[in-house]
């Protein structure tokens, strides 16, 4: 259909900003609509009605938990990982997952995904209480898995070769339907390289990625809630009190 003339879709660049018979428009700083269509922060309300939600979500029953007995087993034998030179540390970081790197103290770190974090949780969800040596065995034999899917370059370097898969014992929570998140980053937040990173660093954060304590789940088809500060504030509060655990 032809554009009547004078519209804004057919005037010359140049006269967009004129306002009627030419004269100009008033600057969008000074237009009050476009003042009330400024965003400074987050509405308040929208703040309250996610939080709303986070409260909700840790209070249903249809939420999976971690009885605390378990959540206590897998704390103490995450520090008995850390603590245990002989043992490889898992680091959240791109590439080449599942190759060992040495780091400058002298401890092995290997790259991996969330794939570990996911394995965790789903083992102490289904309570779950294994050894160090139990889990070490599991890294090796590819059990615990590094990564998602692993690149053929990857496998080609890669000493630990474990990825998700659809059936897995325990269950990949993925396949279920379930996001695994983070309450606290578990990214390393640095581009130095592995070696480099102080090692106290290093250690927070695979306490922080395997953590069940820092972790919870919500549905894969929301799993953007489990990014929100909001869900993140309350699901903190929620873990300081013991209350996300049976």
């Amino acid at each position: 259909m032809p554009q009547r003339s004078g519209t804004r879709l057919n005037r010359p660049i140049s006269e967009v900003g004129m306002g009627r018979r030419g004269r100009p428009s008033k600057p969008l700083d000074g237009d009050p609509r476009s003042q009330a269509l400024e965003l400074s922060s987050v509405p308040r309300e929208l703040s309250t009605g996610i939080r709303d939600l986070a409260e909700v979500w840790v209070a249903s029953a249809r939420r999976p938990r971690v009885r605390r007995e378990v959540a206590k087993h897998w704390r103490g034998l995450i520090e008995a990982w850390i603590k245990d030179a002989t043992v490889p540390l898992l680091v959240r970081k791109s590439g080449p997952r599942g190759s060992v790197v040495q780091h400058g103290s002298g401890r092995a770190l290997v790259p991996v995904d969330n794939a570990p974090a996911n394995w965790a949780l789903s083992s102490a969800l289904s309570d779950h209480m294994p050894s160090l040596p139990d889990v070490m065995r599991a890294l090796e034999s590819g059990e615990l898995p590094v990564a998602l899917a692993l690149t053929a370059s990857e496998r080609s370097t890669a000493k630990y070769l474990g990825m998700q898969r659809v059936q897995m014992d325990p269950p990949n929570l993925n396949t279920l339907g379930w996001t695994v998140c983070h309450i606290e980053p578990v990214g390393l937040g640095t581009r130095q390289q592995l070696p480099q990173i102080p090692i106290q660093h290093l250690t927070d954060r695979m306490r922080r990625l395997l953590s069940v304590e820092n972790t919870f789940l919500v549905p894969k088809s929301h799993a953007g809630l489990g990014e929100l500060p909001e869900f993140l504030e309350v699901f903190g509060r929620c873990r300081s009190g013991d209350a996300c655990h049976d």
